[in-house]
């Protein structure tokens, strides 16, 4: 091949594919060349611009996987980080709540149990407690059990304070007409906290608490007797020279009804004993037998006649 040949085909393959190219400058190299030679500085050129060729295709290949893998990964921390976001979301709250004479049990997905009274609601969001700790709001009065998880607190918002555990039971009453927030300890420990002012108290087992829901102050008391304060679990209601009034309202707020005494009779009067929560006619029985009163049930509204003897 002439020089004036070569360069013609210097020209030629400028045009090419990079297959067709490459097959062209095989069958020059592996073909003999005559007397006429090229310059060795054409085929140099020549055979820079096939390399560079081929260079730059594998060079745009590899940026493509490059950007594919990269690509990828993008697709791959983005699809973690909305798993982990959905894992982490409150979603829709979950509540179990009971009326006036209703008892219930609610099993909370980390297989806790709150045996709740009369009038109570333990509210909580489901994947919530896949988090670094687990939450209800709770009013009323309830007996916990918490699973022990070291590693997740189990935290009672009741509005007036708020009971961090990790694994224990104990019984809590916090009625929104309370004046105070009562707590009685059974076993493990748990952190007592007033919402008022932010003052705590560690307590241990055998210990009852009692926080004063406008100030905030926590009186607690060692090695307590819980009996009266667990009575409802038995279905009862402990009273120990407690005031009629109160005798009467903790009646009706137990059955749902409105209970009332027409007659004369002192603002001391007391009463001392054991009534159930289970069977209004029986505890009105005992009430009306001891103070000598006529029992006028009126739906809703109940009035105890006579007087007090």
């Amino acid at each position: 091949m002439t020089i004036e040949e070569l360069q013609d085909e210097r020209r030629r393959v400028n045009g090419m594919s990079d297959d067709e190219m490459t097959a062209e400058m095989r069958q020059y190299w592996d073909s003999p060349m005559n007397e006429q030679v090229a310059a060795d500085a054409d085929v140099a050129d020549i055979k820079q611009r096939v390399l560079a060729r081929i260079g730059y295709r594998r060079r745009r290949w590899s940026l493509v996987i490059r950007t594919a893998a990269a690509c990828a990964a993008v697709v791959v921390l983005a699809a973690t980080a909305w798993l982990y976001a959905d894992s982490r979301m409150p979603g829709p709250p979950v509540a179990v709540a009971t009326g006036a004479g209703e008892r219930a049990t609610a099993t909370l997905p980390d297989g806790t149990t709150v045996r709740l009274n009369a009038n109570s609601r333990v509210e909580y969001h489901p994947k919530g407690f896949n988090g670094r700790q687990r939450d209800v709001t709770f009013t009323g009065e309830a007996y916990f059990t918490v699973a022990r998880n070291a590693d997740c607190p189990f935290i009672v918002h009741t509005g007036a304070s708020t009971v961090e555990v990790l694994g224990t039971q104990f019984n809590l009453r916090c009625y929104a007409a309370d004046s105070h927030t009562t707590l009685a300890l059974d076993h493990g420990s748990v952190r007592l906290a007033a919402a008022k002012d932010g003052s705590e108290v560690i307590m241990r087992p055998g210990d009852m608490a009692s926080l004063d829901n406008s100030t905030g102050n926590i009186d607690v008391r060692h090695h307590a007797d819980s009996y009266q304060t667990k009575a409802w679990l038995r279905n009862e209601m402990v009273f120990d020279k407690a005031p009629l009034d109160s005798v009467l309202e903790a009646i009706g707020q137990c059955y749902g009804r409105h209970i009332r005494i027409e007659g004369n009779y002192r603002a001391t009067d007391t009463f001392s004993g054991t009534l159930a929560t289970d069977n209004l006619a029986d505890a009105l029985g005992v009430l009306s037998s001891l103070y000598h009163l006529k029992v006028e049930n009126n739906g809703n509204d109940i009035v105890m006649k006579g007087k007090i003897k």
